[in-house]
């Protein structure tokens, strides 16, 4: 019977996280090119202009110190956002653009977990590691003219 491979769980778990980000990402992009194609279509089908089309939100912030006699706290506006036209259409491509952005945070994060698993899976199957042999490797690197600082380095 042959010993389990330490870098076996961290993997897997890494392709699960990453499978899980990707995923995520493709629901929500074929989500809202639907969203956007449904829309336009309803919109020509009711002969509504774009220029028509608005959405906003404000932040309500209530004064924490103030009672009202009649009891109900009361909120003001802080700050406003909007959008209308194209303009809201092309908020859909913004909102696809950060969740992507948030999604490589999020790889990277894992990747970084998975290094961490792999060291503890190395260290707890009991592999050596041998310092006289990365100080040759990291020297022949830096001859190179590589810095540990550079992805290229690793």
């Amino acid at each position: 019977m042959t010993d389990p491979n330490p870098v076996e769980v961290p993997l897997d778990e890494l392709w699960r996280r990453l499978s899980v980000l990707n995923g995520l990402l493709f629901l929500l992009d074929g989500q809202l090119r639907n969203f956007r194609t449904l829309f336009k279509e309803a919109l020509g089908d009711r002969n509504v202009p774009m220029e028509h089309v608005w959405g906003g939100a404000t932040l309500a912030v209530r004064d924490l110190d103030e009672w009202p006699e009649h009891g109900w706290a009361i909120h003001y506006p802080a700050a406003n956002f909007y959008v209308k036209g194209e303009e809201y259409l092309q908020l859909v491509d913004r909102f696809v653009e950060r969740e992507a952005a948030w999604a490589i945070a999020q790889a990277y994060e894992a990747f970084e977990s998975f290094l961490y698993d792999l060291i503890a899976a190395a260290y707890l199957a009991g592999i050596p590691a041998d310092p006289d042999k990365l100080l040759r490797v990291t020297r022949k690197l830096k001859g190179r003219g590589l810095d540990s600082s550079q992805p290229q380095f690793w």
